[in-house]
């Protein structure tokens, strides 16, 4: 693991250690919180830990809802270049998945490193991260977007679950009819 070496500066070592505990309890503070929220939350706390000029982050709805694309810049950006950032953005880390790439920095002068790590929904899913550092992304920046990655995975996931259930109990409920569930010995329960 190349990263550990970089972790010997304790200062490095304290900042790695802070930013994991703080990923840790993202989880918990996205219980209620539906996918845009968990998107845009994961973003926030990317941005000041990674210290990152942009994080992009595109997550799937439920059912008939749009895709959640979130993103959050160090600096202020218009409305209007917005949509032209994402789509940059987007476009710039399909099919690159845990690579860097660099471009022109949509958000002012020089060149934008970006890395990107994809989310368990497959397709585009995933965040971007992207810096005009010439040393980003570090083996840690690159750890804490993968965890990042994988922690709103699994909550964007358990609240899909828990609408669908919401769903059902209101079919449920809302009908005239009947409703039984059976196991497979055709017993009821």
């Amino acid at each position: 693991m190349p990263w550990v070496d970089k972790l010997s500066e304790p200062q490095e070592l304290r900042r790695c250690i802070r930013d994991l505990v703080a990923l840790s309890t993202l989880p918990a503070i996205w219980k209620d919180y539906n996918s845009r929220q968990i998107a845009d939350s994961a973003a926030a706390a990317l941005l000041s830990m990674l210290n990152a000029d942009v994080i992009y982050v595109t997550v799937p709805g439920l059912r008939d809802e749009p895709v959640a694309d979130v993103m959050r810049t160090s600096q202020a950006v218009s409305i209007g270049s917005s949509g032209h950032i994402e789509r940059i953005l987007r476009g710039a880390s399909r099919g690159r998945r845990d690579q860097i790439s660099a471009i022109d920095n949509p958000l002012g002068k020089g060149t934008l490193r970006i890395v990107a790590a994809p989310m368990g929904f497959g397709g585009d899913a995933g965040i971007v991260a992207g810096s005009v550092n010439p040393q980003f992304p570090s083996e840690t920046d690159r750890l804490l977007l993968g965890i990042a990655a994988n922690h709103a995975t699994l909550a964007i996931q358990r609240w899909h679950a828990e609408a669908e259930q919401r769903r059902l109990a209101t079919v449920i409920e809302r009908s005239s009819e009947f409703i039984g569930i059976a196991d497979l010995g055709s017993r009821l329960n």
